[in-house]
């Protein structure tokens, strides 16, 4: 699924630029697939326009009246420096357009709706807590695409992740370690005449091409310049060491990741815990609370202690993995036996 998302001012405008021809005639068959209750007197059985634009956008509006009467007609994220003309409602119009990649087919009308249901309802529009996406300011929003892209926008979410790989590294092999810890497949494009066999300096390789696998066997393959040209091996090279063992490390990783071997290397910069990125961070974080939150719906103590079991075993593939060892960092799965499990369970 391939989403592109804008943010405007004028529902009513957006309505009819949906409903009319598009910017190049590729508008064809526009209708009403499913919406919140209220919207549904708007539109006719076939699912198009029952009234006037302006009272569609009117009805896509009530909320914002609602608060502008209460004296706050800002959306979250543009208060303050981001709206300094204070201007009321502005870009509180978000609109996702979702599409299928050319060749998957076409969707029924019943397929769209469980496509669109299950997209709101992971951005926590729908079917949670009712101001969840309203009470998140842009940045909070952000993290949150970026959290449903890792299936639904795949080139977005390996670019973010192999520029922050990129930019933490500082040499090329270690770019290919963080690269291959995040569980993609890196694999190096060979300058013409050069075999795999012949490969000896990492002069040799003029680009790479990153291989992500989602959770549900969909498989996609990037080369650098489709993440962005600031991802081409090129530029990279310019921010990293160029000597002589960061040039030898760099040809053993390239052959591992090609030959699907370890790293070369299992001690790098990248496994020392004061060169944690942000994004590594961040990973830690998500864990943590989606551990807390496991622990936190537990119904009983057997659940509690299973969810504890697992998250400790998480906690320790994340130690493996960004090399964290240091005494007291953290509890070992087998620590828990030891650890007595608390009679009732409390709300975090």
């Amino acid at each position: 699924m391939i989403p592109n998302i804008v943010r405007g001012s004028d529902p009513a405008g957006l309505v009819r630029y949906l409903f009319g021809k598009g910017r190049r005639n590729e508008h064809t068959d526009q209708h009403l697939v499913c919406a919140s209750g209220d919207m549904f007197p708007s539109f006719d059985m076939d699912g198009r326009p029952a009234a006037s634009y302006a009272e569609i956008g009117r009805r896509f509006d009530r909320r914002y009246r609602v608060r502008e009467r209460k004296d706050d007609p800002f959306p979250p994220d543009m208060r303050g420096k981001n709206n300094p003309e204070r201007e009321h409602g502005r870009k509180r119009v978000w609109h996702c357009s979702l599409a299928i990649k050319a060749g998957q087919g076409i969707l029924t009308d019943q397929e769209w709706e469980a496509v669109i249901r299950d997209y709101l309802t992971r951005m926590n529009i729908i079917d949670g807590d009712d101001e969840g996406w309203e009470a998140l300011d842009g940045k909070a929003r952000s993290r949150l695409v970026t959290a449903v892209a890792a299936s639904t926008m795949p080139r977005q979410y390996v670019g973010r992740i192999v520029e922050a790989c990129a930019k933490a590294s500082h040499s090329e092999d270690e770019f290919i370690r963080r690269a291959r810890r995040e569980g993609f497949s890196i694999d190096p494009r060979l300058r013409k005449g050069t075999a795999k066999d012949s490969f000896t300096d990492p002069g040799q390789v003029v680009g790479y091409r990153i291989t992500w696998h989602s959770t549900d066997g969909w498989m996609e393959r990037f080369n650098a310049f489709e993440l962005g040209d600031d991802m081409r091996l090129k530029r990279l090279r310019d921010d990293w060491a160029d000597d002589a063992r960061s040039r030898s490390l760099a040809v053993q990783e390239w052959r591992a990741a090609m030959e699907n071997r370890p790293p070369f290397l299992d001690d790098g910069r990248e496994r020392n815990p004061e060169n944690l990125s942000t994004h590594d961070m961040e990973r830690l974080v998500s864990e943590a609370f989606a551990i807390a939150a496991n622990l936190n719906n537990a119904a009983d103590d057997d659940e509690y202690r299973a969810a504890m079991r697992e998250g400790l075993h998480t906690f320790d593939m994340l130690r493996e993995r960004y090399g964290l060892t240091q005494d007291g960092l953290w509890i070992t799965a087998t620590d828990m036996n030891e650890s007595p499990i608390p009679a009732h369970v409390g709300k975090i």
